[in-house]
């Protein structure tokens, strides 16, 4: 989740607990119906649910970042934009670069034209860790084949290697 919606909820968290106090604090249970408290409830039960749903969209989100679309000499993704290669050995290293370089902020690139841009695989990537110190690194997925739409997993750098030259 992105930092701002961490601090709307904790404000609103906040806000709830400190409401319910000060209706505890003035008494205001004594004189007046349960509803009053069940409605609190209903409150913290609602943000709870956002905060749920507003996680599962941006990891959502954040898996369409990481999709890659890739033809014989050029790759596609949503935030880099179209970024060509000429050695197909180094795809794996554009696919790479890519990845860590993502930002996941809301400024898209303008998707290519299917007629100029014949999409041979899309690369989704479910997790992505580098570590350049450690060189450690982390890559699960799956390749799919865009003219049959058989999705293959991953779980290296090496296994997709291996997969886009086979295919």
């Amino acid at each position: 989740m992105k930092k701002n919606n961490v601090i709307i909820f904790v404000v609103l968290f906040l806000i709830s607990i400190f409401l319910l106090w000060f209706w505890y604090y003035l008494e205001f249970n004594k004189i007046d119906t349960p509803l009053d408290l069940v409605i609190s409830l209903l409150w913290w039960v609602l943000i709870i649910v956002a905060i749920v749903v507003i996680s599962r969209l941006e990891k959502v989100r954040r898996n369409r970042v990481r999709t890659i679309y890739v033809t014989d000499n050029e790759v596609y993704n949503s935030e880099a934009g179209i970024i060509p290669y000429d050695d197909p050995i180094r795809l794996i290293s554009v696919l790479e670069e890519i990845l860590v370089d993502l930002e996941y902020d809301f400024v898209r690139k303008d998707p290519p034209d299917k007629k100029t841009f014949p999409v041979k695989y899309l690369v989704r990537t479910d997790d992505f860790e580098y570590d350049s110190e450690d060189k450690n690194e982390t890559w699960e997925g799956e390749l799919v084949l865009a003219h049959t739409r058989e999705r293959i997993a991953f779980e290296s750098k090496l296994e997709l290697f291996n997969l886009l030259n086979r295919y």
